[in-house]
């Protein structure tokens, strides 16, 4: 699938993320998500369960593509850790 500006890898972890608290989610995406308590642990495993069922990333390609806590801290580095471990960047 290529990214689109109306299906991007951001837009789908946005609009999950949103599903999740249950409201929009008023923040740029390389806001941080984590460290400012947007996603708590517990959904942070929703979140990467979505990832591995919506763009086919399980945990072992994460680490292969070097994941770092920096990778999972805003929408825009999980993006990017998702093209990297998909080998589309």
């Amino acid at each position: 699938m290529s990214d689109t500006p109306e299906t991007s890898i951001e837009s789908e972890l946005r609009a999950f993320i949103e599903a999740q608290l249950g409201h929009p989610l008023d923040l740029p995406d390389d806001a941080p998500l984590m460290t400012s308590g947007y996603i708590p642990s517990m959904q942070f495993l929703a979140l990467t369960g979505f990832i591995e069922d919506r763009f086919g990333v399980d945990g072992m390609a994460l680490a292969m593509a070097g994941a770092t806590s920096e990778d999972i801290e805003s929408i825009e580095a999980i993006g990017g850790l998702v093209r990297r471990a998909r080998g589309d960047t």
